[in-house]
C-alpha cells in the first residue's frame, strides 16, 4: 500500500521549476501547472500534490487493470473488494491510471461471462438428457411394441416411430428425436429448458441495469459542474460498482419463492425479484464510488436518483414485454 501523504505537505505548492513535465488533472485533463491549490479550477476535484506527482503511486497493489501478469490473484481480489465499497474507493482514486482494455475485459469476465457459463450449462445438460431420451426411445420403443409392424414417418416435419398393437389394434406413435447436431435437435433441447427459458427476461434486466445506468450518469454529469470530467471514470464507477451482478442472480433464485406471494406472472416475478435486490445494493456501491472517487455533491442522492430512473426504466419494459 502506498505511504500515507504527510497533510503539512499535501496543500503546499510544489517548486514548479524543478518539475518538467505536464501535470494534468486525472478527472478532466485540465492543465495543472502553476497552481498553488491543490484543487482543480475546472472540475473541483480535490487532491494531494505529492500524490498526483510521485508517478509510483498510480498503480494500484491489487486492481485487475493494473496486474496483467497476475491475472486470477488480481481479478479475485478485485471482485471481492467490491464488497466493501466505502474501503475499495479509498484505496483507488483518480490518479490511478484507467486502462481501457483490461476495464473491458473485467467488465465481461465479472459481468457477462457467468451468465453466459451458466446457459451453456444448463443447455449442455438438457442436450444430454434429449440425446438420451433419444438412444432409449429408439432402442427400447420397438420392443415395447413387438408383435406388431412397426417403422417410420415424419410428422409435422419431425421424424416419429410409427408402430401397430396387436391387441388394441390400432397404431402407436413415439417421437425419435432428431440427429444432436441438428437444429431440431438443438430446438427439442431448448424445449427440456422449459423452466430456464423463464430465466433470459430476469437475465437481461440484469445485464440492461448497467448500461441504463451509465446513460443516466450522464445525463446528471452533463447538467452539473462536473461536465468535462472524462468518460471512462464514469465507466470505471459503473464496472465496479455492478460486478455483484451474477451473485445478486443466484440469490435471487434461493428468494424467489417468497415473491410469488407479490406477484403471479412468472416471468415478471423472474425480472423483478433480482431488480428488487440489486437496486439497494447497487445505490450504495455507486454511491461510494461518487462520494469517494469522483467527490461528487450529495454522491449518494446523485446514486439514488439514477438507480430509481433505472428500475422505473426496465420495470416498464419488463412489464410490458410480458403483457
Amino acid at each position: 500500500m502506498p505511504a500515507a501523504v504527510d497533510p503539512a505537505h499535501a496543500t503546499s505548492a510544489p517548486d514548479w521549476t524543478a518539475i518538467v513535465d505536464e501535470v494534468f488533472c486525472p478527472l478532466c485533463d485540465y492543465n495543472l501547472r502553476g497552481l498553488t491549490e491543490p484543487r482543480c479550477p475546472e472540475c473541483g476535484y480535490q487532491f494531494a500534490w505529492p500524490e498526483l506527482l510521485d508517478r509510483r503511486l498510480r498503480e494500484h497493489p491489487f486492481l485487475f487493470e493494473h496486474h496483467p501478469r497476475r491475472n486470477i490473484v488480481s481479478f479475485v481480489k478485485t471482485l471481492l473488494a467490491g464488497w466493501m465499497p466505502r474501503r475499495f474507493w479509498r484505496t483507488l482514486t483518480a490518479r490511478h491510471e484507467i486502462h481501457p482494455r483490461r476495464l473491458r475485459w473485467y467488465a465481461v469476465l465479472a459481468i457477462v461471462m457467468p451468465f453466459l457459463l451458466a446457459g451453456t450449462g444448463l443447455f449442455s445438460f438438457s442436450a444430454w438428457q434429449t440425446a438420451t431420451k433419444n438412444a432409449q426411445r429408439a432402442v427400447v420403443a420397438p420392443r415395447l411394441l413387438s408383435g406388431g409392424g412397426y417403422g417410420y414417418m415424419y410428422k409435422n416435419g419431425e421424424l416419429w416411430i410409427q408402430a401397430y398393437h396387436p391387441f388394441s389394434k390400432r397404431y402407436a406413435f413415439e417421437r425419435v428425436n432428431p440427429p444432436w447436431n441438428s437444429f431440431d435437435f438443438a430446438a427439442e433441447a431448448f424445449e427440456r429448458m422449459a423452466i430456464p427459458l423463464r430465466f433470459p427476461a430476469a437475465v437481461l434486466a440484469l445485464l440492461a441495469w448497467p448500461c441504463v445506468t451509465f446513460a443516466t450518469l450522464m445525463i446528471f454529469r452533463d447538467s452539473m459542474r462536473l461536465a468535462n470530467v472524462k468518460r471512462m471514470h464514469v465507466i470505471r464507477c459503473v464496472v465496479y460498482s455492478f460486478d455483484c451482478i451474477a451473485i445478486v442472480a443466484i440469490a435471487s433464485l434461493l428468494w424467489r419463492p417468497s415473491l410469488q406471494t407479490l406477484v403471479s406472472n412468472d416471468t415478471f416475478d423472474m425480472s423483478i425479484g433480482p431488480m428488487l435486490m440489486l437496486f439497494p445494493l447497487a445505490w450504495y456501491r455507486l454511491g461510494s464510488a461518487y462520494s469517494r472517487y469522483l467527490r461528487f455533491d450529495r454522491p449518494y442522492a446523485t446514486a439514488l436518483a439514477s438507480q430509481v430512473i433505472t428500475f422505473l426504466a426496465i420495470a416498464a419494459v419488463v412489464v410490458y414485454a410480458v403483457e
